[in-house]
């Protein structure tokens, strides 16, 4: 689903934008469709992935899955979406919460408002103009009246400080990475 939905500004240039949204998850997902498609606002997604699914497109060790009941770990805002959807466990997998979430992008055709592998390193309220500049590391830059980061608690991987670990000659896993 590395689909480059939005065009890129031109460099050194802001493109323009009613709101940036950034993550792809469940929230930055329903932020957009709402931002987009209920209030008509010119709106691009920004995701440092290439895909949508925030800590689900991220975390993919075995057995990664969700403590949460597949029905109550869903949107409730389209009946038809709820309807068409079926979930193959009760406790879905990671596998199955992104498929989920890939349909929802594709259903509601988010893609073309997101910018994947766009991991936005800067983000400053310009007083003045009364507008947000966000920067992606690629260079690109935005200026919007709304600003709305979607990037969860689960964004950045934690790795423990532990003493002694950098001389550890063992492998080291940590599941948000």
């Amino acid at each position: 689903m590395a689909v480059q939905g939005s065009s890129l500004p031109s460099p050194g240039v802001p493109r323009e934008v009613d709101a940036v949204v950034v993550g792809a998850g469940f929230a930055g997902l329903y932020m957009l469709l709402l931002l987009r498609d209920e209030l008509q606002l010119d709106v691009v997604g920004l995701e440092a992935a290439s895909g949508v699914g925030g800590v689900w497109y991220w975390n993919r060790y075995p057995g990664a899955r969700c403590d949460i009941a597949s029905c109550d770990y869903s949107y409730s805002f389209s009946a038809a979406l709820q309807q068409e959807w079926r979930w193959p466990e009760k406790y879905p997998a990671q596998p199955d919460i992104l498929a989920y979430l890939e349909h929802v992008a594709s259903r509601f055709d988010l893609a073309r408002s997101f910018r994947f592998d766009a991991r936005v390193d800067e983000a400053s309220f310009d007083e003045s103009a009364q507008r947000w500049i966000i920067r992606t590391a690629d260079g690109s830059s935005y200026r919007a009246k709304y600003f709305i980061p979607a990037t969860g608690v689960l964004s950045e991987g934690n790795v423990p400080r532990i003493p002694g670990h950098e001389h550890f000659d063992g492998r080291s896993c940590f599941t948000g990475r």
